[in-house]
């Protein structure tokens, strides 16, 4: 098994645990389903491509305070229901098991 595949596979058994759910792999189009959830699993080495999304959480995080961050991001001109919302895994966690 290649690298990216091992690294994935250990990406997708820590999310299918965490929600409860269950590992597609290869023989779904999608990562890991749960209950009320349908993941895909992203992993990257580092920030190439990512860096003014990071810069836009680090923003969100500085001016929090004491609130959980998150980050919204739209496409101009298109419907704010397509907006992407994004927030810690921790922090999702947490507002989800409430």
């Amino acid at each position: 098994m290649s690298k990216n595949k091992v690294r994935a596979y250990h990406m997708e058994k820590e999310y299918e645990a965490c929600f409860q759910g269950v590992r597609m792999g290869t023989l779904g189009k999608v990562d890991v389903h749960s209950d009320i959830f349908s993941i895909e699993c992203k992993e990257r080495q580092d920030l190439k491509g990512l860096k003014k999304l990071y810069n836009w959480w680090y923003q969100a995080e500085k001016y929090a305070g004491k609130k959980r961050p998150l980050l919204a991001i739209h496409i101009l001109n298109t419907k704010y229901d397509n907006d992407l919302v994004i927030m810690k895994r921790s922090d999702f966690l947490k507002v989800v098991k409430q």
